[in-house]
């Protein structure tokens, strides 16, 4: 096969771009639909939390290191470390809050907190918060954040894609885990987003 030209090559790889974003917009619409019709259904399995950590940094260090920003996690003694929940939205939630937290910061520092908020019999209910030292977000539009289809762009320099459903669906899947998500933050002064979810202590590893 012969190999493709460099303009050719830009054309594939805006295809392939172009493709990749519209998947990720139907995911989400799609998810939305669910959970608003009462259909999404979630998948508890045994899982590690640790490992829950390490996948998470592994599919965003590089994107970090790019803008010259740590990433780094810490999970409180107390926590067990092996639960049953639901890793795939657990994933999802985690993966939104640490993807904005790194867009929105240079050349800094985001930090995974994950601590233990109450454990009652075979249940836990558990707190995981993310920190970042970025741009930081007003008080009026922290309001905004969670609504179905709005964006905050606290930057004059540029826009940030997407559909602006990723923390409403966070909201949704949280309910769903008898938790909830919010935001500290102060512009100029970096942001918290936390959220919380219920799981099950199993006492064998996964």
């Amino acid at each position: 096969s012969t190999p493709l030209n460099q303009e050719q090559f830009d054309y594939v790889t805006t295809i392939k771009r172009s493709s990749e974003t519209l998947l990720n917009i139907l995911n989400d619409i799609l998810d939305l639909s669910k959970i608003e019709a009462g259909k999404m259904v979630l998948h508890p399995t045994p899982f590690v939390l640790r490992e829950l950590l390490d996948k998470i940094v592994s599919l965003f260090v590089q994107t970090a290191r790019n803008k010259n920003t740590t990433l780094s996690y810490r999970l409180q003694d107390e926590l067990p470390p092996y639960l049953i929940g639901d890793q795939t939205r657990l994933l999802q939630i985690l993966s939104n809050l640490t993807s904005n937290a790194i867009k929105f910061t240079e050349q800094g520092a985001v930090r995974i907190e994950v601590s233990l908020l109450r454990k009652q019999q075979s249940s836990v209910l558990i707190k995981v918060e993310v920190h970042d030292s970025g741009i930081g977000i007003s008080d009026e539009d922290q309001t905004k954040l969670f609504t179905s289809f709005t964006q905050v762009d606290n930057s004059s320099q540029k826009s940030f894609g997407g559909t602006g459903l990723g923390l409403a669906i966070s909201k949704q899947l949280c309910r769903l885990m008898q938790g909830d998500i919010g935001v500290v933050s102060k512009k100029g002064h970096g942001s918290v987003f936390w959220f919380t979810f219920e799981a099950e202590v199993s006492e064998i590893a996964p």
